[in-house]
């Protein structure tokens, strides 16, 4: 009769199994020890972040008196704009027609002066304002001299002749003209350029 050996079967399967239960048992252990690391890494960078934030909170705390001072200071700032910029543009036209002023003084004829000066603007804003340069000369030649001499002001534009005629004065008799020009760079839309160009 044949002889099974049944007890190196169950040594074997018992052996198996703890081997099995081995693996099972250390890889339970990593796999614990590293989510224990992960969660361990995880808790401290929050316990990092949550003291960041306190502490920004507290500097926000501390900078919030200067955040609300820059505030006011800016609406001060705001409320004088219109009024620093009225002031630019006033200087900026006081220096054009101190230039026109003293150009005009320079290049005008002997034997011809200006009996009157009138500027206005135009009805369309954005047009230039215009100037009538009214006196009177001894001759017409020095008119056209004068006229050639206004044009090299760089303040001046569009130069017309828009009359002569004969007038008794106290001198004897005169030549009286009146001419018109345009003053580039004071129109509405010449200033809205300059004020764009000026803020970029």
């Amino acid at each position: 009769m044949p002889s099974i050996n049944l007890i190196s079967d169950q040594r074997k399967w018992k052996r198996d199994r703890q081997k099995k239960s081995r693996t099972w048992f250390i890889a339970f252990l990593v796999l614990s020890t590293v989510g224990l690391t992960s969660v361990g890494v995880l808790t401290l960078q929050l316990e990092m972040l949550r003291a960041e934030l306190r502490a920004l909170q507290t500097q926000a705390l501390v900078l919030r008196p200067l955040k609300d001072e820059i505030g006011a200071t800016k609406e001060a700032l705001n409320e004088f704009v219109p009024r620093v910029d009225t002031l630019v543009t006033a200087r900026v036209d006081s220096e054009r027609w101190g230039r026109i002023f003293d150009h005009v003084g320079r290049v005008m004829p002997d034997d011809t002066w200006l009996t009157r000066v009138e500027s206005h603007q135009p009805s369309d804003p954005r047009k230039p304002v215009e100037v009538t340069w009214t006196g009177m000369s001894a001759e017409q030649s020095l008119v056209g001299e004068l006229m050639l001499l206004l044009q090299r002001s760089g303040d001046l534009s569009g130069i017309e002749l828009k009359y002569t005629d004969l007038r008794r004065t106290s001198r004897g008799v005169g030549l009286e003209f009146q001419i018109l020009c345009q003053v580039p760079g004071t129109g509405a839309d010449d200033r809205a350029e300059k004020k764009e160009s000026s803020k970029s």
